[in-house]
């Protein structure tokens, strides 16, 4: 079984490092296989979500690629019959950040530097895990990444390194989430299926060529997504999961996660 979870882990940390595909994913709790018991355990997961393609409602926005690596920590604040909840913190990085604006006609592209992300959050748990019960959750959270500087800077055709750049206040990203989803255990396996409000609000704004590109502060287009994922059961300790997000975005997340 551990040589299985090695290996598990090992083809996550491989796709995340090579992963070119903005959203936060969606939390079920880690220690769901435990909600039977009182749950008294701590919980670490390492996370890369890759984000791509998300609308702006200003300028003709797009976020079009942000990938999120972070480690979680996860701690129970109740479990009882068949109710938990859980909160979470997690930090990390984003980076391969691209956001992309039309001002008058020409589109302008802000390459950014990796910066620090985090998040933190909650999530409850109503429901039996055992065979044939369906399980429900409710997560909700909050992202964000700030200080993020400008590696360069494509308008038209035209390419500005960041020391060809003036007036750059630093890029921003953050994000309100709440998650509604259904779970079903089948064997060692817990797909699950939901939907979810996502609000982003991201700013940036340069100036290149003696012109100023500023997207002020600018929200996402869509707010309303659909989530599908699967989570493995490997051994009592770990969980590796899977998930995808479209409709207000489009993302993907691997995480593998261990309860002490």
């Amino acid at each position: 079984m551990n040589k299985c979870v090695g290996s598990l882990l090992l083809v996550i940390l491989m796709v995340s490092s090579n992963g070119t595909v903005s959203g936060a994913p969606v939390d079920i709790p880690l220690s769901l296989k435990g909600i039977d018991e009182e749950n008294t355990n701590f919980h670490v997961s390492f996370e890369s979500d890759f984000l791509a393609e998300r609308d702006l409602n200003d300028f003709d926005g797009v976020i079009e690629e942000a990938n999120f690596y972070s480690i979680k920590f996860v701690s129970p604040l109740y479990s009882k019959d068949i109710t938990q909840a859980n909160a979470y913190f997690g930090i990390g990085q984003v980076g391969d950040a691209v956001y992309k604006a039309t001002f008058l006609g020409q589109d302008v592209k802000y390459n950014l530097d990796e910066s620090i992300a985090w998040e933190t959050g909650i999530n409850f748990c109503i429901g039996k895990f055992s065979e044939n019960n369906i399980i429900h959750v409710v997560d909700v959270k909050y992202r964000r990444a700030e200080s993020m500087e400008y590696g360069s800077v494509v308008v038209g055709n035209k390419t500005y390194s960041a020391s060809q750049l003036s007036l750059a206040n630093d890029a921003k990203y953050d994000e309100w989430q709440v998650a509604f989803l259904l779970c079903k255990k089948i064997g060692v396996l817990l797909p699950y299926v939901g939907a979810k409000y996502s609000d982003v609000r991201v700013s940036a704004k340069v100036q290149a060529g003696g012109t100023v590109y500023n997207m002020n502060t600018t929200r996402s287009d869509k707010v309303l997504g659909v989530v599908l994922g699967c989570s493995l059961f490997a051994g009592d300790n770990f969980i590796v999961d899977a998930e995808t997000r479209f409709g207000d975005e489009i993302g993907i997340t691997l995480r593998a996660g261990y309860s002490f």
